[in-house]
């Protein structure tokens, strides 16, 4: 293993293909170390430079033969330095051998490294990838407000985009504290995009609530929230395989903020955008905000309905997956809170399955089915 292509799915390096293999199924066999053999062939050593073999007393008690350990022949006066004074380049000298065939010294290969090594350990960019000029790897994403601040031409614009977002959606009011309000805090957190070949494609800002600071009854009440098993995803996809069906994938943006919020609360307004001389206000937060405790709980409530708007059922085994007959056209659908893949009859059945679901929230056309949570 090498690495990780995004968070879940593991990088692995074939040594005999020389090819790097994305995959979720890996198994660590702990314990006893293994170590591979080399298929480097044997060296052949004449009679000056032949090893002594070994005559180990316990061995040769055991009944163990020792193969005797190959020994680097002795250099000859006619062979090249191995590390030259001069930086240019040299030009090694041939030897003859007792055979009288001339025998030419190699120079020492110069070590390799992964291009993919490059990308994932130090972050310095390669020739075959400029992402990196605009990016950050994993291990240098920002965990503060201020830390990003390090890289204002990186972080910042995502940020503004995400607060755009949140004002377009009405999620906050700006009001003054009430005396006993309990006012929670909140905090920008950071992450790259990745495509479906791990490739990080853009960076993204979010502002969450930090909702352990919540008091439960207080606050919030219901968190508990369902996705849809692994299970089901996959029997769906064997099914629209098996019927030859078309699918499709759509994600919702801003999904959360789709889910009213049942209970007062107030935050504090996010560093770096709070309203210039209204400073000691704090936002009252209307809508339901990443990080919350109900989160996830009220998201799902709002996805249930709307399902059960458009004339969707719901499975018996399992809630996250919906199927509906409209006009001779079925549909079948699973969603993994906002990421909603689906499989259809008809091509005309996937369009109006889309259109329906766009007129409930804003989504994302991915297409084509290639890669969805992680797979």
């Amino acid at each position: 293993m090498i690495g990780y292509f995004g968070r879940g799915t593991y990088k692995l390096w074939d040594r005999a293909s020389g090819t790097t293999i994305k995959t979720h199924d890996v198994i660590f066999e702990q314990g006893k170390g293994y170590h591979t053999i080399s298929d480097a062939p044997t060296p052949v050593f004449d009679d000056e430079t032949a090893p002594a073999p070994s005559h180990d007393a316990n061995a040769m008690s055991a009944g163990i033969v020792i193969p005797p350990k190959p020994l680097a022949p002795c250099p000859h006066t006619t062979d090249p330095p191995l590390h030259p004074e001069s930086t240019t380049s040299v030009t090694p000298n041939v030897a003859s051998t007792s055979q009288g065939k001339p025998l030419t010294a190699q120079p020492p290969a110069a070590p390799r490294r992964s291009a993919c090594l490059a990308i994932l350990g130090t972050g310095v960019p390669t020739l075959d990838t400029t992402v990196l000029l605009t990016t950050l790897p994993d291990s240098q994403i920002p965990h503060s407000y201020w830390e990003a601040m390090t890289w204002p031409d990186l972080w910042r614009p995502p940020m503004e985009m995400e607060w755009e977002v949140l004002k377009e959606r009405g999620v906050f009011e700006l009001v003054d504290a009430p005396p006993d309000a309990h006012v929670i805090d909140s905090m920008w957190v950071y992450a790259n995009k990745y495509d479906a070949n791990g490739n990080i494609i853009r960076c993204k800002a979010r502002l969450v609530a930090k909702g352990y600071t919540q008091i439960p009854g207080h606050d919030y009440d219901q968190t508990y929230a369902s996705v849809v098993h692994l299970e089901s995803f996959r029997i769906v996809t064997a099914l629209a395989a098996a019927l030859n069906l078309h699918i499709w994938q759509v994600d919702i943006v801003a999904a959360f903020l789709y889910s009213t919020n049942k209970f007062t609360m107030y935050m504090c307004q996010p560093p770096g955008f709070a309203v210039r001389g209204e400073e000691d206000k704090v936002l009252r937060v209307v809508k339901t905000l990443y990080g919350m405790m109900q989160g996830g709980y009220d998201f799902q409530s709002e996805m249930s309905g709307a399902y059960e708007l458009l004339g969707y059922y719901k499975s018996l085994a399992d809630p996250c997956v919906h199927s509906c007959l409209i006009q001779n056209k079925h549909t079948i659908t699973s969603t993994y809170t906002d990421d909603i893949f689906g499989a259809s009859t008809t091509k005309e059945g996937v369009e109006k399955a889309k259109e329906e679901i766009e007129a409930c929230f804003e989504i994302k056309d991915v297409g084509d089915l290639g890669y969805i949570l992680g797979i």
